[in-house]
């Protein structure tokens, strides 16, 4: 049972918006609703294929894979974007959290999911009670296609991320004058395979594909 005191804390925390770290109140960089998972009230989030170089879990049965802090679960013949649940073990933490103390205790956190550690470990935990944040959501879907081109890197170090947005977090990079394998478009991304056999976004303004205006109106 946490004390009064620590319970004040988070309902004040709460109300600010606020989280604290290491004894101070700070807006959160970035965190996932707590009832934000794929497929509740919306059509799952699905990926061709997973990135080079995941990992791969069992939890209670069920198979997870992971990278860059992206979980993901088979999905008919491609892998949809899957929140991993309460207790869910990892060995290691994914490259890019952040270390939160709130109350008194330790948390990690990165897209969304916290975690606290544990023998040998860390496990996935929920939100801390009275703290309410905000994360991107899932990368959008993207059927298997065949690839629709290639787009050369112009930036001297581009970085590929999870989902079509600065938010998302960044999972590989490429260096200029590299080609990359065109899947799939958002506004002004572009979801491609990496030289090394990774998926994922990158901007497409620092590519050699045109940026095409969307009409207006």
């Amino acid at each position: 049972m946490l004390s009064s005191k620590r319970t004040k804390t988070l309902r004040w925390a709460g109300r600010l918006g606020c989280l604290v770290l290491a004894g101070v109140l700070v807006a959160p960089p970035m965190a996932l609703a707590r009832n934000d998972r794929p497929g509740r009230g919306r059509n799952p989030q699905v990926v061709p294929r997973l990135p080079g170089g995941h990992q791969s879990y069992v939890y209670r049965g069920a198979r997870y894979y992971g990278y860059g802090g992206v979980y993901y679960r088979p999905f008919g013949r491609g892998y949809v974007v899957s929140r991993p649940p309460r207790g869910f073990f990892v060995r290691a933490l994914p490259i890019g959290f952040a270390t939160l103390v709130i109350a008194g205790l330790t948390y990690y956190t990165l897209a969304g999911i916290y975690y606290r550690p544990a023998p040998n470990g860390y496990v996935v935990v929920d939100p801390p009670a009275g703290v309410v944040v905000t994360s991107p959501p899932p990368p959008p879907m993207v059927a298997p296609s065949a690839p629709q081109g290639t787009a050369m890197v112009t930036a001297p170090l581009l970085n590929v991320r999870s989902g079509p947005g600065y938010n998302y977090p960044v999972t590989a990079t490429v260096n200029q004058g590299f080609n990359l394998t065109v899947y799939g478009q958002q506004p002004g991304w572009l979801y491609v395979q990496t030289p090394g056999g990774q998926f994922g976004w990158v901007a497409q303004r620092f590519t050699n594909m045109p940026v095409v205006p969307v009409p207006s109106g």
